[in-house]
């Protein structure tokens, strides 16, 4: 009985933990939350395993209090595992990214050079026989070969080439490797520096920096650096966030995310669960985030996904069907309207990711950004671009690009239209045929049976009165008309009388009266 009381009463140290339990465990779940990097997950790990060792050293008194506490602090242990093992690939990948830029910077080969250097021996044999065997076994040599003659002999060759001695049988060949295909190159991004004083300085101090010859180009009071390398890159764009100068840049290529759509799951389904059924599909992501309404800030049943860009992760627009027992439609992300526009300059055409120039308000045209703006609900915006009565990212700016961009696109296709499809002539064609074979045209009056004498009758002008203006007027001039009667007679000789000769005087006897024979 007294064993059951000594055991049955609580310690000091069994009071305090129990008194500090739920704050401890709010406080490693808003940690583990918070935490951004590896080692902040592995102190978490660290305090979610000694806490479940002292619950099991002090339990609680009732058993499904305890059996509680154990399966929460498992379910905090297994999610900080898992995040701690996302979060150390990523960083473990951003290293190798980094040692693969300075290796590039460097030039260092990955590889080293297959047989870089080769020793070559002459193996000449001895001379055994005399001088006449040896002569003779050349005769012998040359005797035997075909006698041919090579056309291209006078042709000089620039390039080493292999070349075997037939005689003395050494080799002075090299180790030549195969055609490679080249290297894919990625674009480096330019550098763009605003309100610089002396160009001339900063360009041969950046150059010193970089160790590499820079281009530049001055656009006004801006200065445009082109490094030539990731690594450049990276070293400039720490200089300029060192010195705090002003200027924008773009992300370099191999850096760019692929980003899906999520469509069709609840709205509550946590990330962290996303992203393990994809991981467990194969596919690695970096970022889930639930999408919300632009205008309400309502959450949407729509998650977005960030992934390294790669062949195998773009098929996850047709390969993932179900994510968490639910079905899925993973669709591109769409493009914003207009053009991309900076949160945090205004300025038109980079992200405010890679901006460091001096923050501009969307509502306020102040040099603060839009999340510390302090204008009231009913004040009216200003622009900071502009200096009217809106904000600075409306699409009707005088100083958008929008507009002048949409005029050139339709002045494009007009162009491309007019190309393809030319626009019919004002004047037809065959309406001025017509007119001009009607003007040429010369009527003829009745002509008499016997020798004519009168000269022929002149031709009358042409005008709007007297101008035939259709075929069958023509048919009923008198010269027409008595031309069809002959045709006819024509006819009906061809016709009625078989032989030829007949044929020629029945015509002969027609034309008596006009022809004199």
């Amino acid at each position: 009985m007294d064993i059951h009381t000594e055991q049955s009463t609580p310690t000091p140290e069994n009071v305090e933990f129990h008194k500090i339990f739920e704050t401890t465990m709010n406080s490693l779940v808003t940690t583990l939350n918070s935490s951004r990097t590896s080692e902040e997950v592995a102190s978490v790990i660290r305090g979610t395993e000694e806490m479940d060792a002292k619950l099991r050293e002090f339990p609680f008194s009732l058993q499904e209090v305890q059996s509680s506490n154990l399966r929460q602090l498992g379910d905090v242990l297994d999610e900080a595992k898992f995040k701690f093992t996302h979060t150390r690939k990523l960083e473990i990948a951003e290293q190798q990214k980094i040692l693969q830029n300075q290796i590039d910077a460097w030039g260092v080969l990955t590889k080293p050079l297959e047989a870089p250097f080769q020793v070559i021996i002459s193996k000449k044999k001895g001379r055994k026989n005399s001088d006449e065997d040896n002569s003779d076994s050349k005769k012998a040599k040359t005797d035997d070969i075909i006698p041919t003659q090579n056309k291209f002999a006078e042709l000089t060759v620039s390039n080493n080439m292999d070349i075997t001695d037939p005689i003395e049988g050494t080799s002075t060949d090299a180790v030549h490797p195969g055609p490679t295909a080249p290297q894919k190159k990625f674009h480096v991004p330019p550098i763009t520096i605003d309100n610089v004083s002396n160009q001339a300085a900063l360009l041969k101090h950046l150059q010193q920096l970089t160790k590499l010859k820079l281009e530049a180009k001055l656009i006004g009071t801006k200065f445009r650096v082109f490094p030539q390398t990731p690594y450049a890159y990276s070293q400039i764009r720490r200089y300029i966030d060192e010195n705090n100068l002003e200027g924008y840049t773009y992300m370099l290529p191999e850096d760019k995310k692929l980003r899906a759509v999520i469509r069709g799951l609840p709205i509550d389904m946590p990330p962290m669960e996303i992203i393990s059924d994809l991981d467990k599909q194969g596919f690695r992501v970096d970022d889930c985030h639930n999408m919300t309404n632009r205008k309400t800030g309502a959450p949407m049943p729509l998650f977005m996904v960030s992934m390294i860009r790669s062949d195998f992760h773009k098929s996850i627009f047709r390969s993932v069907t179900v994510i968490n027992y639910v079905k899925v439609t993973v669709e591109i992300l769409r493009k914003k309207y207009g053009p991309p526009q900076c949160f945090r300059c205004q300025g038109f055409f980079h992200s405010s990711k890679f901006c460091t120039r001096t923050p501009r308000c969307v509502k306020c045209a102040g040099n603060h950004l839009a999340k510390e703006c302090e204008k009231l609900f009913g004040d009216k915006p200003k622009c900071c671009l502009c200096g009217g009565e809106h904000p600075a990212n409306f699409l009707g700016c005088p100083k958008n690009p929008k507009p002048r961009l949409d005029a050139e696109k339709e002045k494009k296709r007009q162009q491309r239209a007019a190309l393809t499809n030319p626009e019919p002539p004002k004047v037809n064609f065959w309406e001025q045929r017509t007119q001009s074979a009607t003007q040429r045209q010369q009527p003829t009056s009745t002509s008499q049976p016997g020798p004519s004498t009168a000269p022929p009758p002149q031709p009358k002008p042409v005008t709007s009165e007297n101008s035939p203006s259709d075929l069958f007027e023509q048919l009923k001039n008198p010269a027409v008309q008595d031309t069809f009667e002959l045709l006819e007679q024509f006819i009906t000789i061809a016709t009625t009388i078989p032989s030829k000769v007949g044929r020629l005087r029945a015509i002969r006897n027609l034309l008596a009266d006009e022809i004199n024979f």
